[in-house]
């Protein structure tokens, strides 16, 4: 299990298209991924729950990756929120 956390640097926060990319991202891994915030934790891989989360810049998320291939998912959640082509994250 793997727990790494995260600010969101994008002005407009997780908005709806950067919730459907970053799902796009994940889904294609087995490891369960669930975000935390402020204590409130959901899957990762439900874009309708990411939504309802709320995720506006400058907040902190809290990721935990479990399973087979939790260091590839670690590695696709960095570079999703850190790649300047991918500033939408």
């Amino acid at each position: 299990m793997i727990e790494v956390n995260i600010t969101i640097s994008n002005k407009m926060g997780l908005h709806i298209r950067a919730a459907s990319l970053f799902v796009q991202a994940v889904t294609k891994y087995k490891s369960i991924i669930k975000i935390i915030k402020n204590n409130f934790e959901i899957d990762g891989k439900s874009i309708i729950s990411i939504i309802l989360l709320g995720v506006e810049c400058g907040c902190k998320l809290k990721f935990i990756i479990d399973g087979p291939d939790e260091t590839e998912v670690l590695s696709t959640i960095k570079n999703l929120f850190s790649s300047k082509e991918n500033s939408k994250i």
